[in-house]
């Protein structure tokens, strides 16, 4: 019996996040589904494909901050924002412009 071996790689939601308009969809399809720590994994995954120096630019925090709370265990912690979005996700919604900065 011959055992052949399958060679698989991490799935990374960033490598497919290539425009703002993309980014947007992902945001507010996520928010539209109201679960915290799919969320926090599309904003990790947003934020990785804009680039975390930038955001920690833009936002004045740390990158290692940004890292636990977008794209490590930190997703636990973003349940009370994720439960905001949710309740406000009829009148919020991602606007691919607000990524345009980032592109260029």
């Amino acid at each position: 019996m011959v055992h052949m071996s399958t060679e698989t790689t991490r799935w990374d939601g960033s490598e497919y996040l290539d425009n703002p308009e993309s980014m947007a969809l992902q945001i507010s399809d996520a928010i539209g589904e109201g679960d915290p720590a799919l969320m926090a994994l599309v904003l990790g995954d947003a934020a990785k494909a804009i680039g975390m120096t930038f955001i920690s630019r833009q936002t004045g925090l740390d990158r290692a901050v940004l890292y636990k709370a977008l794209v490590s265990d930190g997703r636990r912690e973003s349940a009370a924002l994720a439960e905001a979005l949710r309740r406000l996700k009829d009148r919020l919604a991602a606007d691919p412009s607000a990524f345009h900065q980032a592109a260029e």
